[in-house]
């Protein structure tokens, strides 16, 4: 059972974030996320020792991104405004045609439509989760207020209520 066979790239957001708050196994229902170094690197600058390790995962893909092209499709994309791992993320989803990015950061969130690209926070993989019958509602209720609670992810109450009145609707 997976997350509708989804193949994605991602941003060190939700790695971070599931990380912290110990969802990292919510993550192994992708069939592939592909990562940039420049992620990897990033994920263990700010990575606590304690918090499970994301690149664990069996279908975690850790890929090269060559530095001339990634600034040659920035330049034509005019992405300018990004950090380094998420210029490389948006371009591996261009390069190898993936039509989803993981990503938490809403500057990244705004490129990726432009581009034609389905962003998904750490907030959409659990809800994912849970409406894939991978979670109970209890435990993606839980997971969300730890989001909020637990993690680094700057999300507010208001965000974390709705979500968690948009799941019990769907229980209904």
């Amino acid at each position: 059972m997976g997350i509708r066979n989804l193949i994605v790239v991602s941003d060190t957001g939700p790695l971070l974030h599931l990380s912290e708050i110990g969802c990292i196994n919510l993550l192994k229902y992708f069939d592939n996320i592909f990562i940039p170094e420049s992620v990897r690197f990033e994920y263990y600058k700010h990575k606590k020792r304690s918090d499970p390790d994301v690149f664990e995962l069996n279908n975690i893909e850790l890929r090269k991104v060559q530095d001339t092209k990634v600034k040659n499709f920035i330049e034509t994309q005019n992405l300018f405004n990004l950090h380094a791992g998420e210029k490389d993320c948006l371009y591996l989803c261009s390069k190898l045609s993936i039509d989803s990015i993981l990503t938490d950061d809403l500057a990244v969130r705004d490129a990726a439509k432009k581009l034609k690209i389905i962003p998904v926070g750490s907030l959409g993989v659990i809800i994912r989760s849970f409406q894939e019958n991978i979670i109970p509602l209890s435990l993606a209720e839980e997971h969300i207020m730890n989001l909020y609670e637990i993690s680094s992810l700057f999300v507010t109450k208001t965000i974390v209520d709705l979500a968690i009145e948009e799941l019990r609707k769907v229980k209904k």
